[in-house]
């Protein structure tokens, strides 16, 4: 069943961040936005899909969704009252620059979860998520999280780790700004994307494991970063709960993505390797206007998928390594090889899994846990 779906409020982004996959020089149709019929089909058929007694999770993205308005976004979550006897479960990720007194009332009153879009102290951001005239955006983000923070609504952040990630100070940071929750996620790599420098991803890889360290000794009681308990987890036996450390097969057909155009689409991860090889690895195609739709036939492509390409089982690169119950794989489009237009590779992030695994493992044995 679909219990969440990540909705593309828009094709634009006022900000220009080196790393994104999704909003750059090669996007189609940008500045497209969602029409609110295609927010009312989505609606009409989640309705049918989600039995009446649960909730689902509606997650509004971007580009930058607050791009929007506060006006049009208001008229969306009303809407909602129309086709949902249990509210869905409203949140947004933003880069937190372009809000006003309108978007705060509507946060308050709807109870719409935040997640900010932070990338480390103010020096680090501004480098990394400048606006597109190239200005650095901390100081509005600040802004956004003081006023947050003044009317004690709840706000997590989002990180991309980059092969240019720095760690220093990202606690802190996210301390002082007020943050109740964090996560990293590494950058979208698969085999045959653009060579990185080597250099740079290896002083990345120390920079995450002196994170590691440093969240261990000083921030775990105060952070929960689900790439690290999924690793202690993982090695301790437990199922992942993260994208980024392997999906289950029930993970992968409870989520997709709507797009501006109401087209249905498996996680925006796989958008990159759908542009670079030109084979539909993003786009179901399915559209909430088809005339035969139905959330039921997206989950048997979704099922179909998974078995074809093996998406949600180890990779033949995986089998027997040590660390794989911890990371189970990666994210299964780290494992695509554009050559060979398969996921049976081991993940481009596998450096850095192992190394991640490596340092989690030895924590665990020096207090007695696991002999593996």
């Amino acid at each position: 069943m679909i219990t969440t779906v990540v909705i593309k409020t828009n094709r634009a982004c006022n900000l220009r961040c080196g790393y994104c996959y999704y909003i750059n020089e090669a996007t189609e149709r940008y500045g497209e936005t969602i029409s609110l019929d295609t927010v009312e089909m989505l609606y009409h058929h989640l309705s049918d899909h989600v039995p009446p007694d649960q909730s689902v999770r509606l997650i509004w993205h971007g580009g930058e969704p607050m791009m929007i308005g506060p006006r049009r976004f208001l008229r969306f979550l009303e809407l909602q009252r129309e086709y949902f006897k249990r509210p869905p479960l409203n949140s947004i990720q933003t880069n937190g620059t372009i809000w006003n007194p309108a978007w705060i009332e509507l946060i308050q009153h709807y109870s719409v979860e935040i997640g900010l879009s932070i990338d480390g102290p103010a020096d680090v951001h501004n480098r990394k998520r400048p606006d597109i005239r190239g200005r650095g955006t901390f100081g509005a983000l600040r802004e956004f999280t003081d006023t947050l923070n003044y009317f004690e609504i709840p706000w997590g952040a989002l990180t991309v780790v980059a092969d240019d990630f720095v760690g220093a100070g990202y606690f802190k940071t996210l301390d002082l700004l007020g943050a109740s929750s964090c996560d990293l996620l590494p950058v979208m790599r698969f085999h045959g994307a653009p060579d990185t420098d080597e250099t740079a991803r290896i002083r990345m890889i120390a920079e995450v494991l002196r994170l590691y360290r440093e969240w261990r000794d000083h921030w775990q009681d105060r952070f929960l970063v689900r790439l690290f308990a999924s690793y202690i987890g993982g090695l301790a036996g437990h199922p992942s709960v993260f994208a980024n450390t392997g999906m289950s097969p029930e993970a992968f057909r409870s989520f997709v993505v709507l797009e501006t155009d109401g087209s249905i689409c498996t996680d925006v991860e796989f958008s990159e390797i759908e542009r670079a090889s030109g084979a539909p690895h993003y786009t179901l195609g399915r559209a909430v206007f088809d005339r035969d739709f139905s959330f039921a036939n997206v989950v048997e492509e979704l099922d179909r998928r998974d078995r074809m390409f093996g998406l949600t089982a180890l990779s033949e690169g995986c089998l027997g390594c040590d660390f794989s119950s911890a990371c189970g794989g990666g994210h299964p489009g780290s494992r695509y090889s554009l050559l060979r237009n398969d996921f049976q590779s081991r993940s481009a992030h596998c450096d850095l899994m192992a190394a991640l695994g490596i340092t989690v493992r030895s924590d665990l044995q020096s207090i007695g846990y696991g002999g593996n």
